[in-house]
C-alpha cells in the first residue's frame, strides 16, 4: 500500500510525499487549481505552456534544455484539465533517481531547483512575459485545441458537455477558446501569473526515492516570499437538471456519426458514489459490459460504445460511433440496457466480474508514477482522499440492491448527435 506524508506549507498550499523505490525514476508536479472560467481558461492554458520553456537563469532553448541534459535527460512539461468545476494546470518534471546516476549525484534535488526557477523566476521583461515565449505558447494552445476539434470523437464528447453545461463551469474547456487565445497579451499572461501564485489552491506531490525533506524546504522558502491572499473557492455543485430532455445536433464531414448522452446521477453521499461507479462499469465501462455486449456485440449498433462517470460533477457520458441509419435504434437500446439495471436484470456473476475488472484496474494504477500522482491530484478537492487500494475495497463492498438504487437515480438530460453533411 502507498505511503502518503502530506504537509501544509501555507494557506491553500499543500506539499505530498509518496516514497516508491520500485521505480528507477522520480516525479515531482506542481498543480494549481483555479475556477473555470471563460474570462481565465485560455491565458491560464497559455501561462503553463508558457513556463515550461525556460526561466530567467536559462533564458532561452539552448541552455534550457542543455541543463535538462545535464541533468540525465530530465523531462519538464505542463498539462491542463478539468476536475468538476476547477481548471488543473500543472508543470511537472521526471527524473531518474539519485542511486541511479554514475555518481550518486543529488539530481531530483537539482530538478526540484530548476521547477521552482521556471515557476517563481520566469523570464520577464517588466510587468509582462516575452513577447516570442508568449507567442510560442498561444500557438501550442490553438493546435491542441485543433487537434481535439479533428478528433471527431473527443469533439462530440465535448460538445456534449459545453451544451449540457452551458449555464454551469463545467462546460467551459480547460484551454478555453481558440478566438479568446488569439486575443491574449503578454501583459495578460504576466497578471494571471500573479494572480495564481497568489490565490490558486496549490499541491505539490514527489513521488519516487526524494530528498523530501529539502524538497519541502525549497517550496516553503519560495512561498515565504510570496503574497498569498484569499484562496479561490470552488463550487463543487452536483445538480440535478430540468427533468425535460435537451437534444442537440451538428453537421460536419465525418465518416462515422457520433452520439453521447449525458446523464445526471444526482450523487450525493460516499455510498452512492461508489454504487454510481460500479452501476456505471456494469452499464458500460468493460467488456463484459451492457453496452459491449448487447448493443455492440449482438445488435452490431455501433463501433464502440461506453459509459463513463465523472464523480466530480456527478454525470455519466456514454459514447458511440454509429451508422447515422442506426442512430434511433441504438439510442433506443442504450437506454433499454440502463432500465435493465434499474429493474435488477443482471446476475451475481455478472456483478462480480465487474467489482474484479475495476479493481485490476485500480491495482494498475500502482505501476506507474504519471498515474499515481494523478490519482492524488484528481482528489485534491474532494472532502476525503482514498489510496486505490482503499477505493477497490469500497467498490467491492457495494450490494446488487445499491447498485440497483443508484441507477434509478440516474436520468436522461442531453442527447447530442454529429451526423455526416448532405445526409
Amino acid at each position: 500500500m502507498l505511503g502518503r506524508q502530506n504537509n501544509q506549507i501555507c494557506d491553500g498550499v499543500n506539499i505530498s510525499y509518496i516514497n516508491i523505490s520500485k521505480f528507477k525514476i522520480s516525479r515531482l508536479s506542481f498543480t494549481v487549481f483555479v475556477p473555470l472560467s471563460r474570462e481565465t481558461a485560455a491565458v491560464n492554458a497559455v501561462l503553463f505552456s508558457t513556463l515550461e520553456r525556460c526561466c530567467r537563469k536559462y533564458p532561452d532553448f539552448s541552455s534550457f534544455n542543455k541543463k535538462l541534459e545535464e541533468l540525465y535527460g530530465a523531462n519538464i512539461y505542463s498539462s491542463a484539465n478539468k476536475i468538476g468545476e476547477a481548471q488543473a494546470l500543472t508543470i511537472s518534471a521526471v527524473c531518474i533517481n539519485d542511486n541511479t546516476t554514475f555518481d550518486k549525484s543529488k539530481v531530483t534535488m537539482a530538478v526540484s531547483e530548476l521547477l521552482s526557477e521556471i515557476i517563481f523566476n520566469p523570464c520577464l521583461e517588466g510587468e509582462k512575459f516575452r513577447e516570442e515565449d508568449v507567442l510560442q505558447a498561444k500557438r501550442q494552445v490553438k493546435e491542441t485545441i485543433q487537434a481535439e476539434h479533428n478528433d471527431k470523437k473527443i469533439y462530440a464528447k465535448r460538445r456534449c458537455e459545453e451544451l449540457m453545461f452551458q449555464d454551469e463551469s463545467f462546460g467551459i474547456s480547460e484551454y478555453g477558446k481558440e478566438e479568446d487565445v488569439e486575443k491574449i497579451t503578454a501583459g495578460d499572461v504576466f497578471d494571471a501569473w500573479e494572480n495564481i501564485l497568489g490565490t490558486a489552491k496549490i499541491e505539490i506531490i514527489a513521488l519516487g526515492d526524494f530528498d523530501y525533506n529539502s524538497v519541502h524546504k525549497l517550496f516553503s522558502d519560495k512561498f515565504s516570499e510570496v503574497k498569498r491572499q484569499e484562496v479561490q473557492k470552488f463550487s463543487g455543485v452536483v445538480k440535478e437538471g430540468t427533468g425535460k430532455v435537451r437534444e442537440f445536433e451538428d453537421l460536419s464531414d465525418v465518416s462515422q456519426c457520433k452520439l453521447v448522452l449525458g446523464l445526471r446521477t444526482g450523487t450525493k453521499d460516499e455510498k452512492h458514489l461508489f454504487a454510481t461507479k460500479l452501476m456505471t462499469a456494469l452499464f458500460g465501462g468493460t467488456p463484459t459490459s451492457k453496452l459491449f455486449l448487447n448493443v455492440r456485440e449482438a445488435l452490431s449498433l455501433c463501433y464502440y460504445c461506453s459509459a463513463n462517470f465523472d464523480r466530480h460533477k456527478g454525470v455519466i457520458f456514454v459514447e458511440s460511433g454509429i451508422e447515422q441509419e442506426n442512430m434511433t435504434r441504438a439510442k433506443e437500446e442504450i437506454l433499454k440496457q440502463l432500465d435493465e439495471i434499474k429493474k435488477g436484470n443482471f446476475s451475481d456473476e455478472e456483478l462480480n466480474e465487474t467489482k474484479m475488472h475495476l479493481s485490476q484496474n485500480l491495482e494498475k494504477i500502482e505501476d506507474s508514477l504519471t498515474a499515481i500522482d494523478g490519482w492524488y491530484i484528481s482528489q485534491v478537492l474532494e472532502k476525503k482522499v482514498f489510496s486505490p487500494q482503499t477505493y477497490a475495497s469500497l467498490i467491492n463492498s457495494i450490494t446488487k440492491n445499491e447498485v440497483i438504487e443508484a441507477a434509478n437515480n440516474v436520468k436522461l438530460d442531453t442527447i447530442y448527435c454529429l451526423l455526416k453533411k448532405g445526409v
